[in-house]
C-alpha cells in the first residue's frame, strides 16, 4: 500500500485558519470574502465545523484584493484607459491616472494606508486583546466583561470606519 502525499488542492481549512490565511479577522472573513466563495470551496463533513478549501480561499481573496485595487475610484467601477482623442473621456481618464499616480506616491512615501490593510492590520490587535480577555476573565470576569464590551465597539468602528 502506498500513502499518497496530500496536495495543496486537498487541504480543507476552519473558517480561523481561513481568516489567518488572509491576514484578516474572522468577522471580516465572513463579510467580505467568504460570500465571495463558490458552494464547492466550503463544505460541513459528518454535519460539524464549516470548513473551507484552503486554495479556493486563498485565490478568492486575492481576486478580492485585485478588485479593490483596480476600483481607485472608490464607485465600483474600475478606470478605463481611453482611446486617443480630445473627449470629456479621455480628460476623465487623464485625471484618473493623475489621481491613481498621487496615490501611489503617496504610498511609497508611507503618508497613506490602504483602508482594507489598515483594518486587517487593527483587526490583530483586537484579535491579541482577546486572548488577554480571556487570561482576565480568570481573574476577574466584570473586568473581562468590560474589555469584551470594549473590544466589540472597536471591531464596530474597524468595520464601519470609511463606509
Amino acid at each position: 500500500m502506498s500513502a499518497r502525499k496530500k496536495s495543496k488542492s486537498d487541504y480543507w481549512i476552519s473558517k480561523i485558519e481561513a481568516a489567518a490565511l488572509c491576514r484578516i479577522n474572522p468577522r471580516y472573513f465572513d463579510k467580505k470574502i467568504r460570500p465571495l466563495l463558490p458552494e464547492s470551496a466550503t463544505r460541513r463533513p459528518g454535519g460539524k465545523v464549516l470548513e473551507f478549501h484552503a486554495a479556493t480561499v486563498s485565490e478568492t481573496y486575492n481576486a478580492y484584493k485585485e478588485s479593490k485595487r483596480a476600483d481607485v475610484n472608490g464607485d465600483g467601477e474600475p478606470v478605463v484607459t481611453l482611446a486617443a482623442g480630445d473627449s470629456p473621456g479621455l480628460e476623465r481618464g487623464r485625471i484618473a491616472r493623475a489621481k491613481i499616480s498621487e496615490l501611489e506616491l503617496q504610498e511609497r512615501q508611507g503618508s497613506l494606508v490602504p483602508q482594507d490593510e489598515m483594518r486587517e492590520w487593527l483587526g490583530r490587535f483586537v484579535a491579541i486583546f482577546r486572548l488577554a480577555a480571556e487570561t482576565i476573565e480568570k481573574l476577574s470576569p466584570a473586568s473581562a466583561k468590560v474589555l469584551d464590551e470594549a473590544l466589540d465597539e472597536m471591531e464596530r468602528e474597524i468595520e464601519t470606519e470609511g463606509e
